[in-house]
């Protein structure tokens, strides 16, 4: 599986695959872990995605690959209903 195989699932239509394949997401990992960086409280993903003026859409695909790749983590705090993120 590849990361454009994990931005699109396979009951997604054609659109979705071939859109998946134009997301840059590296880039916008580096974007969210940048940011992260300089709240050592954490941020909500709509936080983040505020701070950055980048759709959340696009924002919250990327917190569950940086959490396995062990760059950030969810924090046992809540903001609301929202999960806060914490970079490692």
């Amino acid at each position: 599986m590849t990361d454009f195989d994990a931005m699109a699932r396979r009951t997604d239509p054609d659109t979705s695959h071939i859109a998946a394949v134009t997301v840059d997401a590296s880039r916008l990992e580096g974007f969210v872990l940048s940011i992260l960086g300089r709240y050592p409280d954490g941020l909500t993903t709509r936080e983040i995605s505020t701070l950055l003026s980048i759709d959340m859409v696009s924002i919250s695909p990327r917190m569950k690959p940086l959490e396995k790749k062990e760059l950030v983590e969810r924090t046992t705090d809540r903001r609301g209903r929202s999960i806060v993120w914490r970079a490692k």
